[in-house]
């Protein structure tokens, strides 16, 4: 069965994120974009999370929408692919 690019973006963002956090269960990613040429998903984590998914400097955000955009690449085709985290508390 043909899984969407978003769907596949979504799971790799939800699957890194967890790791990263204290309180996994308080992670929820929602793809809100699932067009042909960009997938942003929104991330929420418990408060006391947020510094380790956005990272010194915005390292580890910028890593995960690295990976999350390779996850999302067809084969052999370079298509622009971003996770774009957000917060309940409005960090973008």
């Amino acid at each position: 069965h043909d899984v969407s690019k978003g769907e596949i973006v979504g799971r790799v963002v939800d699957y890194v994120v967890k790791q990263i956090v204290d309180d996994g269960e308080a992670v929820e990613v929602e793809v809100v974009d699932d067009g042909e040429e960009a997938v942003v998903a929104e991330v929420r984590t418990a408060k006391s999370d947020m510094g380790r998914v956005i990272g010194r400097r915005g390292r580890v955000a910028r890593a995960i929408r690295t990976v999350a955009g390779a996850a999302g690449l067809p084969c052999r085709r370079c298509a622009g692919s971003a996770a774009n985290s957000t917060s309940p508390m409005g960090w973008q």
